[in-house]
């Protein structure tokens, strides 16, 4: 019952500061010993309690990071405070589906989070395919402890059928 009140002090928060917007500063950072870049939004008002980063994967679109909604999803949640990564999936841009490709690009992502020395406890939005494989990618031992909370969203009718596709079937 407490997410429930955190998700709704969540977006009250956003609906006081939707003025905030634009209050945050983007960069592109490149992850060490990968090819992967990350967009980071971090709030330029300091805040007295750090909170949070939330790591927010685009799903299967040619824009990639780049997708004006996510851009907009991430400024909106970095208005409320949270320091948002976004990553740039190369293999989900090229719509080349290849599940061990994108995994290494997402557990490139949240292994450069789980190492920041400064790092709170790292929350995960995710929607559709990507949802899924970020699942798989945080139960692996040296991210699952840095973890948070994961909000998934998938268009999957059976997700666990899916998983055990991903994780077991020797043609996945």
């Amino acid at each position: 019952m407490l997410h429930y009140f955190n998700t709704a002090r969540l977006f009250i928060h956003f609906q006081k500061n939707k003025a905030n917007a634009s209050a945050v500063a983007e960069e592109i950072i490149p992850v060490a010993s990968s090819s992967l870049l990350m967009r980071r939004y971090t709030p330029i008002k300091a805040r007295k309690k750090h909170r949070h980063s939330l790591f927010l994967p685009h799903g299967l679109n040619h824009h990639g990071h780049n997708d004006p909604r996510i851009i907009r999803l991430a400024r909106a949640l970095c208005s409320c405070g949270y320091t948002v990564y976004t990553p740039h999936l190369t293999s989900i841009l090229r719509y080349d589906i290849n599940f061990s490709l994108t995994s290494k690009e997402l557990q490139d992502g949240l292994s450069y989070l789980c190492n920041e020395p400064t790092q709170a406890p790292i929350k995960i939005i995710c929607f559709s395919l990507i949802a899924s494989l970020t699942l798989h990618v945080t139960s692996l031992s040296h991210i699952a402890p840095k973890i948070h909370s994961i909000f998934m969203l998938s268009g999957y009718y059976d997700n666990n059928t899916f998983i055990d596709y991903v994780l077991f079937d020797p043609k996945a």
